[in-house]
């Protein structure tokens, strides 16, 4: 009987502990968001400084972050989103060398792409 307790007990915090981590995930980290949902606009480049306003098909998203990568002179950038969240400036600015910059792609995490700016 007492090994049936502990198995119920432990089943539970298991429950309790994969909720815990989604809400975490949709509510407070967030997700790379859908690039067909994902708009920039005010996007300024110089050779120091990048600077952009992120756009969201819808209003109950917003920005939790992002995260960029350079490749052959094009900056890749993704955003990710929470649902309901503390609201944050939907702002990316990334400060560096820029001067051979060609073109700023936004994309998810399946492959979609949208360029943004390009020289």
């Amino acid at each position: 009987m007492r090994r049936v307790h502990l198995v119920i007990i432990a089943v539970i915090l298991l429950i309790i502990l994969t909720v815990i981590a989604l809400a975490l995930n949709v509510f407070v980290f967030g997700q790379i968001k859908d690039i067909s949902l994902v708009g920039a606009r005010d996007v300024y480049v110089s050779s120091e400084k990048i600077s952009l306003y992120i756009t969201f098909g819808s209003s109950a998203d917003t920005m939790s972050g992002y995260s960029y990568r350079i490749k052959d002179d094009i900056m890749y950038i993704k955003i990710k989103h929470v649902i309901v969240g503390i609201v944050n400036k939907p702002n990316v600015e990334i400060i560096g060398d820029f001067s051979t910059l060609q073109k700023i792609v936004l994309e998810d995490n399946d492959g979609k792409q949208k360029v943004i700016w390009e020289k």
